[in-house]
């Protein structure tokens, strides 16, 4: 998915793992460039299922919750995206939620 929107769409990485260690995690997969904005644990006061690391990623892009989409792998991070008002689809089911 993220390979497919690269320089197609703004993109970004909200994370409840601290910054090295997701750029550790995204270095390794070669994926660091593909991504405009990281949130990581470091940047928020309140970690998902609070709304916060996603909505950074948001106000980055200038855009409102509902013009957005996150795919997560779990119901914490859903939580997380709906509560935000952001659409969300779980990666290990592709089940579609909207806020």
């Amino acid at each position: 998915i993220a390979k497919s929107n690269h320089k197609v769409r703004p993109m970004g990485v909200g994370t409840g793992s601290i910054r090295s260690n997701a750029a550790l995690a995204l270095k390794e997969l070669g994926i660091t460039e593909w991504f405009d904005i990281i949130v990581t644990a470091d940047d928020v006061d309140q970690a998902k299922p609070h709304p916060e690391t996603f909505l950074r990623s948001v106000e980055h892009f200038g855009l409102q919750p509902h013009e957005c989409l996150v795919y997560e792998d779990s119901p914490v991070g859903i939580k997380a995206a709906r509560d935000g008002g952001i659409h969300a689809v779980n990666i290990l089911t592709l089940e579609y939620f909207t806020p």
